[in-house]
């Protein structure tokens, strides 16, 4: 199973019969646990997917009333005749804010508009960073946003990945994600950690890039998983959490086998805040 893109759902495309149709997303947290507390903040990206129309696809942030922090693979395909991505309508989202349960609970919005982090390029067989996108809601959510990290995770720092992604490598069906929401607690390792930098098989083209983090949990079979992209990676910080990063990748192929490269929240606050005006 393809862990690499964690997206590895969202931005890969497979032709069938002469037509471009969206791939299945790939895997979500494994060997993590069921969330021990409500995320007001956390976001489900759904979309319709093999007859369901509510299929779980990425995950996101609320950082503001309207606005959704997700992962930029998420919500683009790959670019053509030199475009640095492909945007998909925004039409095709919507989400549920709130829930731990991903079925029901929360508030629920359409995706109204998409804005992709300048410099981000959506390649099949690459990830060169820069991997973070803002939707905007139909309407305002009464939920509690997440507050926006000012500095990103030091090696030796703990943060919280969650999402609704596969918790078992050998699945690969929609219906096997996870219906509630379930965490990992992970360090974050030095950004030129070799395991950060590349996979002995898969190479660099996953690894880690500036602005980005790493944390690898030490087992070296937990971690997160394709359903997981976009999901917030949160760290407590002043008596609350923070929004630390967004889920975005790994360098290795089986989920859990190598460590997870998060886009750096921090680095992008000030686009972020300008962007949503």
């Amino acid at each position: 199973m393809i862990k690499h893109v964690l997206l590895r759902a969202a931005s890969v495309m497979a032709v069938v019969a002469g037509s471009v149709v969206a791939t299945a997303p790939a895997y979500a947290i494994i060997n993590g646990k069921p969330a021990t507390a409500s995320y007001s903040f956390v976001v489900s990206v759904q979309r319709e997917y093999g007859g369901d129309p509510n299929t779980q696809w990425c995950g996101g942030a609320l950082v503001a009333p309207t606005w959704v922090v997700t992962a930029a693979h998420c919500v683009t395909k790959p670019g053509v005749d030199g475009a640095p991505y492909t945007p998909v309508a925004p039409s095709t989202w919507h989400v549920r804010v709130g829930s731990n349960d991903r079925t029901r609970g929360g508030s629920t919005a359409n995706v109204a508009e998409i804005e992709v982090a300048p410099g981000y390029v959506n390649r099949a067989d690459r990830n060169d960073g820069k991997d973070i996108a803002l939707m905007r809601l139909d309407k305002p959510m009464a939920q509690r946003p997440i507050a926006l990290a000012v500095v990103a995770p030091a090696p030796g720092e703990v943060v919280r990945q969650l999402g609704w992604g596969y918790t078992d490598i050998e699945q690969n069906k929609p219906s096997e994600l996870p219906v509630l929401l379930r965490q990992l607690d992970s360090p974050v390792v030095p950004p030129n950690s070799p395991q950060c930098v590349a996979d002995p098989v898969a190479g660099d083209s996953y690894g880690i890039r500036p602005h980005d983090f790493c944390a690898d949990y030490p087992d070296d079979v937990s971690g997160s998983c394709g359903g997981d992209s976009g999901s917030p990676v949160i760290q407590a910080a002043f008596g609350r959490y923070q929004l630390a990063g967004v889920q975005s990748r790994a360098p290795g192929d089986v989920c859990g086998q190598s460590p997870d490269i998060d886009t750096s929240v921090a680095h992008y606050r000030r686009w972020i805040l300008n962007a949503m005006g």
